[in-house]
């Protein structure tokens, strides 16, 4: 499964909305730290199918909210401990996949 991390440097008095505007898409786990006084780090891991959709949300929300940053890295490696429910999904998915052409989002191009 190819996996892409997202970071998003929330300015505080933004960070309710983006949260829960973040949480509504797809995600493989979501992460939320303190960066400082005033800003909250948001680390969204996502599929790479599912990376264009999260990063035009953000880079609307970018042009608007001043001291609003994104940062995308790819991810070589995630290791987590699965339930076999979640093997088995993971696994189909993979089959589905197998044959599936995987492309860049427009940001990344």
């Amino acid at each position: 499964m190819d996996l892409q991390l997202v970071e998003a440097y929330v300015p505080d008095k933004f960070f309710n909305k983006v949260d829960e505007s973040l949480k509504e898409f797809p995600h493989v786990s979501f992460w939320i730290s303190i960066e400082s006084k005033d800003r909250t780090l948001i680390r969204v891991l996502v599929k790479t199918a599912d990376t264009e959709e999260i990063l035009d949300y953000l880079e609307g929300m970018a042009h608007v909210i001043e001291g609003f940053e994104v940062l995308l890295f790819p991810v070589q490696t995630y290791i987590t401990r699965l339930t076999e429910e979640e093997k088995e999904q993971r696994l189909n998915e993979e089959e589905e996949n197998a044959n599936k052409l995987e492309r860049a989002s427009r940001q990344e191009l």
